[in-house]
């Protein structure tokens, strides 16, 4: 009976384990969409400007 709590214990562990790591994959895309449309942003700003040089 030892065996079956210690798998479930190790079972839940790993499923908490899953659900930590998509969440951070999920913010991790999401800053860098946010990243991207910045760069974009940013270099639609300075094509649009007239350049001082």
């Amino acid at each position: 009976m030892k065996t079956i709590g210690y798998l479930s214990d190790r079972i839940t562990l790993l499923v908490l384990l899953e659900r930590m790591v998509s969440k951070l994959l999920l913010m991790a895309k999401s800053q860098k969409l946010m990243l991207m449309n910045y760069g974009k942003n940013y270099l639609i700003d300075l094509s649009e400007k007239p350049s001082d040089i």
